[in-house]
């Protein structure tokens, strides 16, 4: 048993065993810091009556779509409603228990999209495809492609985030997720996730996928076509990495130079707004 002990890496002398709780008591220390960020109050103030949000939300599309018309690096589809497509219409009051959590996620696109919009530089345009989020005012049938509002069936486009990339956790885990399509050059996407990581609200980017922007501009041909890339083959090797080979889906390749290389793409960002509930 000694024989074994001494064979350990490292092996449990008192200097290592220190060294390990000093490491462990600062790994509790991060721990409880981010969850205190993300226990924090929110700067939100939420409607509760539907005669509130449904002019708020109408505004919010109104004024979005004039920031864009102002922004010359950045164009949307005509019609873009930011993630509420149906709300200019005169659409049925949600239940009164979601009026509140459709109001947060209003709040909490304004905060994705304006740094969306921001991320567009001079020469470095960007075309804002779609913006999609977890339609909770809706109720859908298994198996059925319809969404239905009150007694109203429509086909809505509702998003549903992979299970294998929430974050969320049952009485643990809050969150609501969203989606953007936009095409553009790899520089507005590293400055979009870039200005998120600032973690001004804790929205985490959940997954980056990308294809040629010549394939299609289309929602549902771009989602057929797309193909899930890693950060370092999106943006190249990664800091401090080195040059010579990176390796992508199990395939060896000498000096590769980002998959956008002043190349327009369209990339689809999923990310999730994170609620600590402990």
């Amino acid at each position: 048993q000694f024989t074994a002990l001494q064979a350990d890496n490292p092996s449990p002398v008192e200097p290592n065993i220190e060294a390990l709780e000093t490491n462990i008591a600062n790994l509790n220390r991060s721990l409880e810091s981010a969850l205190e960020r993300l226990k924090a109050e929110r700067p939100f103030t939420l409607a509760t009556e539907a005669d509130v949000l449904l002019p708020t939300i109408v505004k919010y599309i109104r004024d979005f779509r004039n920031r864009a018309a102002s922004n010359e690096s950045v164009t949307t589809g005509e019609g873009e409603a930011f993630g509420f497509p149906t709300y200019e219409k005169d659409v049925s009051s949600p239940a009164k228990e979601k009026i509140p959590l459709i109001d947060k996620q209003r709040q909490i696109l304004t905060y994705i999209v304006q740094r969306l919009f921001d991320s567009a530089q001079p020469g470095s345009p960007l075309k804002l495809i779609s913006v999609s989020r977890e339609y909770l005012e809706l109720n859908q049938s298994p198996g059925s492609g319809n969404v239905t509002r009150g007694n109203a069936a429509s086909k809505v486009d509702g998003f549903q985030i992979d299970p294998a990339l929430t974050a969320r956790v049952e009485n643990a885990v809050e969150t609501m997720a969203f989606e953007v399509v936009f095409s553009g050059y790899t520089e507005s996407l590293r400055i979009f996730t870039e200005s998120l990581a600032k973690f001004e609200l804790p929205v985490v980017v959940r997954s980056i996928e990308v294809t040629r922007s010549g394939e299609s501009e289309e929602g549902s041909s771009a989602r057929s076509s797309r193909t899930r890339s890693s950060l370092e083959s999106l943006f190249g090797t990664p800091r401090g990495g080195s040059s010579d080979t990176v390796v992508d889906s199990g395939t060896e390749v000498s000096n590769r130079k980002p998959i956008v290389d002043q190349n327009t793409s369209i990339f689809t960002v999923v990310m999730e707004y994170v609620e600590v509930s402990l």
